[in-house]
């Protein structure tokens, strides 16, 4: 019979071997994580989109305003300044959401 030496299987072992290819990855950085604002008022974001991996192409956005809860916020809509950003291979691209409340009238 055979022996079996401590880490010698697979299960055991932790190291990658060297021809691991990484997974394509896209990192997205908001330039803040919350807005205060007023009714009537707009506020921008800039997100930073940064490949990595090996990762890219074209990526569509799409943004809306939620609660903390997770929940639509009424009244408010959200832009964007490009419906979709293309990522070169080691580069960054930005988008810019833009959203704004709507006042609301009395009746």
């Amino acid at each position: 019979m055979g022996e079996v030496s401590p880490g010698g299987g697979d299960d055991d072992d932790t190291t990658p071997p060297d021809d691991t290819v990484p997974l394509p990855k896209l990192d997205i950085t908001p330039d803040r994580a919350t807005i205060a604002t007023e009714l009537g008022t707009s506020n921008m974001v800039t997100l930073t989109l940064r490949p990595g991996g090996g990762f890219t192409g074209s990526v569509a956005l799409a943004a809306s305003a939620i609660d903390a809860a997770g929940a639509p916020i009424a009244d408010w809509t959200v832009t964007l300044d490009k419906p979709a950003l293309d990522i070169a291979a080691g580069a960054s691209a930005t988008g810019v959401p833009t959203g704004r409340s709507r006042r609301r009238t009395r009746r």
